[in-house]
């Protein structure tokens, strides 16, 4: 005779996906401040480094925000009438979506899974008294 045992692991495995998700956006956000930091390089919009140095991100439970703190970034991203635009923020985040979606993708998988294994046992009558088929 076959026996099953289910336990029931909706809560653990939502924890497992809060944490996953925070770990995802965590490192979204230094990938996309990176990126962005790349392309002020590119732009050659350098000329103290305040605006490089400014690039930072937050992160909260379900969204991931990065920009600058220096007020004249947005004249480099959008431009002005006397200024063409030369943006670095919006090709960090719709250039690189794919390698976001990865992040994401990986850092949930990883969660999930190692919270998921060896959470369904089976025993069998026969091997009642066998204490290997607990380490299945």
């Amino acid at each position: 005779m076959l026996e099953l045992k289910f336990k029931d692991n909706f809560q653990a495995v939502t924890a497992a996906e809060k944490r996953a998700v925070a770990m995802a956006l965590e490192k979204i956000g230094v990938a996309a401040r990176e990126h962005a930091r790349e392309n002020i390089d590119k732009q050659d919009i350098w000329e103290t480094g305040d605006l490089w140095r400014s690039m930072d991100y937050i992160s909260s439970e379900n969204a991931v925000a990065i920009g600058t703190e220096q007020n004249y970034g947005i004249f480099h991203e959008l431009g002005t009438t006397e200024v063409e635009a030369r943006p670095f923020l919006s090709p960090a985040i719709t250039d690189n979506a794919g390698q976001y979606e990865k992040i994401a993708g990986k850092e949930l998988g990883k969660e999930l899974n190692s919270e998921a294994s060896g959470k369904l046992t089976t025993r069998s009558k026969y091997y009642e008294d066998d204490d290997r088929v607990d380490n299945l």
